[in-house]
């Protein structure tokens, strides 16, 4: 809303009297200006309204520009309505009207915020009746069970007796054994909390969390208008109280820790019982069990992105069906309630945990047989069934819908639904029949959703469903104990095609599977060991079945393929972890081809062959065809085993390789010790030209043949940035690219360096192929006999340039293709590199090359200052820190707020470096809805090496 006097009058240039811009700048805000008698509004970049200033002395001008349009009052006018054109952002307020002439003019914004919304009590009311229902349903679900199947009442020496029984069994040397499996997967995960990775969205979760700063409102702190992330708060709200406590990094990922210790408790003590009853006792089983879910776990679920809370949900889900659906027993519909309420949370945690609707799918039948009461207790009349069916599933559906209280808990259905659009609007919104993105990210060399560890559990297991699925169209099921294996199995499948329907296609996604993975991975395994032994009647013996056979056969072929795809992959990971991880850049040979899975599979069937007991495969021929049925299993769980133990031994030994340096497991050993550290900001830098470093001239003339003092050169800028670098310069391409030569430039005075300062030279063309560039040192005789050289430093930055990476699985340099390098760089020497007693240096460079980068540029030595960042980040003003470094730079958390509409401007921008492949810009380009992005209008950047 805008007022003005005099200042309207018409000039000779029309003034822009009230901008939502910068002058001269593009805008999608508002511009009010005149020209030649008449008022000029513009919104959105186009003229909405132009009419003759109103007579008077004072004219009044209010604009109300909202989601709808706008709405334009000038003057006792009657209100100009112009739907469709909006103000979406203003970045400043600005005039070209002096101080006198704009007495008057004034300019108030109300910025929207959608977000910031604050519950009815009729709706918090609402909100506690529709728990206090879903209670009141699982409540009268058990009651329907209890009166099902009526009381059985113990005495009180059978249940004396049945307490001895269970504490006699649980101190058996078979229940310890079975304990091994949960003391690994505790000490397993508690180590991998501890040295494990970052993932992309850690830094970008605490962000939203701690803007928030204890309220509801959950808007985007980097992207999307900062739209809420409503109606998938959940997991913020459950870390919330963490982010609002400064908890570290390394207590962030607490909450990940127990989700998976969750998830073990669910498949190893409630699925795996239903699942497997005849080998839930077994300790193989669930060390197996186990195994695999390290696999899926490791690489998807460590942090505060939604997966590790959604992986819960939807383990839940598939334990609570089998349960329901396979073990009723006397609490059947109890199950089937809490089946409802785990599904009800999964939807509402994220949108990848819509797989939980596999599981439930593939059982419905026998759910819908429960409903209706066909398990134990006869059959009922048809519409006795029908009626009881539509109760049980009322009431199922009452404990499901705790899920909408969840996601609706502190907005309204106009904030979900505008969140929502927006998230469209700006994207990533990929459509269901893109799916097969997620399939090129997880294949692709080039990107960490590619890493061996993200490929190995999602292709192994969709390798080992090749002998599985066509066992189970055999009917292999109806082995005894094997019939619950296709809930898990196709729960899986049709878990991956709910994924489809997600947003967005990144690998992430999969580590909502991770429970119902690892039980059709170990189900899987199970079943082929079970269907190869041989079989009495009146069950048919499996290994007889040629089918049967050349479906093992396949798995065994698509395991082999699945695990050598898997580890040529890069062993790399995202934003920083991949910093001292072996075989990062490359894959992890030599299991990266086929050969030495084929050599694994020989040794297996050959074994097979021979009678050995333990292998129960009977020898000879018959033994090599149940020992072929084995094969994907046998594969499988080494390929589990191996791929355990490459994760460990990559992270375990990182921080040692990074002695000195960074690495996340040192940052996270760091948090644990109690150190005051700041990651990746302790060992990061500035380096800024010494006021009056460049170094003076000594004794000596240069020696030029070839090279041009003051010009010879065409870098990027045309000239070498820095003030103190330009004094002296050097350059071979005046005579073109066929010219060659040689510099020895004149001495100059080297002072001694301190520990602070590093001496450097300004560079443009390559420095090797052909070329060469020293720094030559000497000692100055005394008496004056002139200097006496004592040893040179070779400058040569080859190997960081990006043509000279290779490129994976290329893996290779093409040494026929010269650099050329016309940028502007700087190459430095530490203090420790310059020879003790040195006092002169001078500059040395051969241009031997006659390609077109074959020239060679070079500037006079200087000094410069080299300051730790960490205490200019925190003595400085608010400090915008980009989502990647955000875990990386804890101690950095004088950040600028955005609220109430509203985004503060900070003074320090910390951004990612581009080599880790994001470029942390987004969040300052509107065309994506960076919530700073009016900070690329009106302010002005200054980059800090």
């Amino acid at each position: 809303r805008g007022r003005g006097g005099r200042a309207g009058r018409p000039r000779p240039a029309p003034p822009p009297l009230a901008p939502a811009h910068m002058p001269g700048a593009d805008t999608t805000g508002f511009t009010v200006s005149t020209a030649d008698g008449s008022m000029i509004v513009l919104v959105g970049g186009r003229q909405v309204y132009r009419a003759p200033v109103p007579a008077g002395n004072s004219c009044g001008l209010v604009l109300d520009a909202d989601g709808a349009g706008t709405v334009l009052r000038l003057g006792g006018a009657d209100p100009v309505v112009l739907p469709g054109d909006r103000v979406r952002s203003v970045s400043a307020f600005t005039t070209d009207l002096s101080g006198a002439d704009a007495t008057g003019l004034q300019v108030v914004a109300r910025a929207a915020d959608w977000f910031d919304v604050t519950s009815t009590g009729a709706k918090t009311a609402l909100i506690v009746v529709q728990l206090l229902l879903a209670a009141a349903s699982l409540a009268l679900l058990a009651l329907a069970d209890r009166r099902r199947h009526g009381s059985r009442l113990r005495s009180r020496e059978a249940r004396t007796r049945l307490w001895r029984a269970r504490a006699a069994a649980a101190v058996s040397p078979r229940a310890w054994a079975r304990r091994t499996a949960d003391v690994g997967v505790l000490v397993i995960l508690g180590v991998w909390t501890v040295i494990g990775p970052l993932t992309t969205d850690d830094g970008f979760t605490e962000g939203i969390v701690a803007n928030a700063a204890g309220s509801d409102a959950f808007t985007n702190y980097y992207r999307w208008e900062n739209a809420s992330e409503a109606p998938f708060t959940l997991v913020l709200r459950l870390v919330q109280p963490l982010v609002d406590a400064g908890a570290n990094p390394l207590l962030l990922r607490v909450p990940s820790l127990v989700c998976g210790l969750l998830v073990w408790l669910l498949l190893s003590r409630v699925a795996l019982p239903a699942l497997l009853p005849r080998h839930a006792r077994s300790v193989a089983v669930r060390l197996l069990l186990a195994g695999t879910l390290l696999i899926w776990w490791m690489p998807f679920d460590l942090g505060v992105r939604p997966e590790p809370f959604a992986a819960v949900s939807v383990t839940a889900v598939l334990a609570f069906v089998l349960r329901a659906a396979y073990r009723p027993g006397r609490a059947g519909l109890t199950w089937l309630g809490l089946t409802g309420f785990a599904l009800g949370i999964a939807l509402a945690t994220t949108p990848s945990s819509v797989a939980a609707v596999g599981p439930v799918l593939v059982a419905l039948p026998r759910l819908w047989r429960l409903a209706r009461g066909g398990f134990g207790a006869g059959t009922p009349t048809h519409p006795a069934g029908l009626l009881r069916a539509a109760a049980v599933t009322a009431a199922t559906a009452a404990t499901a819908g705790v899920g909408l209280v969840v996601m609706f808990t502190g907005q309204s259905w106009y904030t979900v639904s505008r969140a929502t659009g927006m998230h469209a609007f700006y994207g990533p919104n990929v459509a269901w029949y893109q799916e097969i993105q997620r399939y090129e990210y997880l294949l692709a060399f080039d990107s960490e959703q590619g890493g061996l560890g993200r490929r190995v559990p999602v292709l192994l297991t969709l390798a080992l469903l090749v002998a599985v699925l066509p066992l189970l169209a055999r009917g292999v099921q109806r082995l005894p104990g094997m019939n619950r294996v296709p809930v898990p199995a196709l729960g899986l499948v049709a878990g991956l095609a709910m994924l489809s329907l997600t947003p967005s296609k990144w690998t992430h996604y999969f580590g909502s599977l991770a429970g119902i993975g690892a039980a059709a991975l170990t189900a899987g395994v199970v079943l082929l060991v079970v269907a190869a032994r041989p079989r009495s009647r009146p069950v048919r013996d499996c290994a007889g079945q040629p089918a049967v056979r050349l479906a093992a056969g396949a798995g065994a072929v698509a395991v082999v393929v699945a695990a050598a795809l898997a580890y040529a992959g890069r062993n790399t990971w995202f934003i920083y972890s991949h910093y001292g991880v072996p075989h990062e850049d490359g894959p992890w040979r030599p299991l990266n081809t086929p050969l030495p899975w084929l050599a694994l599979a020989a040794v297996v069937l050959v074994a097979g062959a021979v009678r050995l007991p333990f292998l129960r495969s009977g020898g000879g021929s018959a033994g090599v065809g149940r020992m072929l049925i084995r094969l994907p299993g046998v594969l499988a769980v080494v390929v589990t085993v191996t791929t355990v133990a490459v994760l460990l031994y990559s992270f375990a030994v990182a921080p040692g390789r990074q002695a000195g340096s960074y690495s996340v497991g040192g940052q996270m050993l760091a948090h644990l010790a109690g150190e005051d550290t700041c990651g990746l900001i302790d060992d990061v830098v500035t380096t800024i030209d010494t006021p009056g470093g460049a170094l003076k001239p000594g004794p000596g003339t240069p020696e030029l043949t070839g090279f041009t003092s003051g010009g010879g050169f065409r870098g990027t800028p045309p000239s070498p940035p820095g003030s103190g670098s330009s004094t002296f310069l050097w350059g071979s391409s005046a005579n073109g690219a066929i010219s060659t030569g040689t510099l020895s430039s004149q001495w100059f005075v080297l002072p001694k360096v301190p520990a602070d300062q590093e001496l450097a030279v300004n560079v443009s063309g390559r420095t090797a192929q052909g070329n060469r560039l020293a720094l030559e040192f000497a000692r100055e005789r005394a008496g004056g006999g002139g200097p006496t050289p004592i040893g040179q430093r070779v400058l040569d930055d080859t190997a960081t340039a990006p043509e000279s990476q290779p490129e994976y699985p290329t893996d290779r340099v093409e040494e026929d293709s010269p650099l050329f390098r016309d940028e502007w760089r700087p190459l430095h020497l530490a203090p420790s590199a310059i020879p003790p007693g040195a006092d002169l240096v001078r500059v040395r460079a051969t241009d031997g090359a006659t390609d077109p980068g074959g020239f060679l540029a070079v500037t006079g030595p200087r000094l410069r200052d080299v300051t730790p960042v960490r205490a200019q980040l925190e003595s400085g003003g608010p400090v915008f820190v980009d989502w990647t470094l955000r875990w990386s730079a804890p101690c950095v958390r004088d950040n600028p707020r955005v609220t109430g509409g509203v985004a503060q401007a900070p003074e320090t921008l910390l951004k990612a470096p581009a080599d880790i492949g994001f470029s942390g810009e987004a969040s300052f380009v509107n065309g994506i809805g960076g919530s700073f992005g009016p900070m690329s209008v009106i302010g002005t950047e200054s980059v800090v090496p």
